[in-house]
């Protein structure tokens, strides 16, 4: 709870800001530190990270691709750097908005804009594994039946 990550989506840019005071956003200044994703990603509108924050994803919303990232120093993002390793969604849906990690890190979940769907991928290993072609989607839930 003494960091929090903030996305530029214009620039395709992620920022990390420390807290003074640990889950406090009133506390947080901008450490300086930025990383771009515009290589991979050209137009990034969600990051999540690893449970133990040894991996930064990045969901592309058009086209649909999850994109890895490895930090040799977890949660500190001046040491993230491009694993290669990315999952393509599009098939599932052209516009995805969110992505999201269960709290153990088995499970991954993407918001499909176009087909108004929760995406549910159960991940090969714990903790989370790096996004794979192997990865199967395991449920789809539709916002129009959820209560």
């Amino acid at each position: 709870g003494t960091k929090f990550y903030t996305l530029g989506t214009l620039n395709h840019a992620i920022y990390q800001y420390n807290l003074s005071v640990p889950w406090d956003i009133t506390s947080g200044l901008y450490s300086g530190i930025s990383f771009p994703t515009i290589e991979e990603n050209n137009r990034p509108r969600n990051i999540s990270f690893s449970p133990d924050g040894k991996n930064l994803y990045t969901l592309n919303t058009y086209p649909s691709t999850v994109y890895q990232y490895t930090l040799s120093i977890p949660w500190d993002l001046s040491t993230a750097v491009y694993s290669n390793k990315y999952l393509y969604l599009g098939d599932q849906d052209a516009h995805t908005y969110g992505i999201s990690f269960s709290i153990i890190g088995s499970k991954m979940y993407i918001l499909g804009v176009d087909t108004h769907a929760i995406y549910q991928y159960t991940l090969p290993e714990i903790p989370v594994p790096p996004p794979k072609k192997e990865a199967s989607r395991t449920g789809i839930y539709s916002f129009k039946t959820l209560s």
